[in-house]
């Protein structure tokens, strides 16, 4: 019996992980900036050359990348 592998992949210059492939991919949230939850923000988001780029998030934790809203089911810290 063989485990599954976490898969990664690039994605717009920044790194995303799947645990299987029936997963939905994800980006990885390195940290937030001191905003409270439910207001917008910063946080820190994991690059494919593993540094970390400021990206915009809003009060519904939307991640703004490449133009983009991705909810919270499109991220992981």
């Amino acid at each position: 019996m063989t485990g599954n592998l976490m898969q990664t992949r690039e994605f717009h210059g920044f790194r995303q992980y799947r645990e299987t492939s029936r997963c939905r991919w994800r980006f990885y949230i390195i940290g937030f900036d001191s905003t409270p939850a439910g207001e917008h923000g910063i946080c820190y988001v994991l690059r494919a050359d593993d540094s970390r780029q400021a990206v915009p998030i809003d009060p519904k934790s939307r991640i703004l990348i490449g133009g983009r809203r991705y909810g919270r089911d499109q991220w992981d810290h």
